[in-house]
């Protein structure tokens, strides 16, 4: 295996936990409020980022973890 996989592997067998880790919550939806600058701001970047269509997929209105 890779040295550096072999090491990070050896130095998380040596970590503990100071006390049980919790879970997240990542909510399926929320309600966001959409303000005139913040439609404006990503409508602009939609815009320059679709100069990039032919070599990545675009979109917008997501939310994204």
């Amino acid at each position: 295996m890779d040295t550096v996989f072999m090491q990070h592997a050896a130095l998380a067998r040596r970590l503990r936990h100071v006390r049980a880790p919790s879970p997240l919550h990542f909510p399926e939806e929320a309600i966001e409020p959409e303000s005139k600058r913040h439609l404006e701001l990503r409508t602009l970047l939609y815009v320059v980022l679709k100069t990039f269509a032919d070599r990545a997929s675009i979109g917008s209105d997501q939310l994204v973890y």
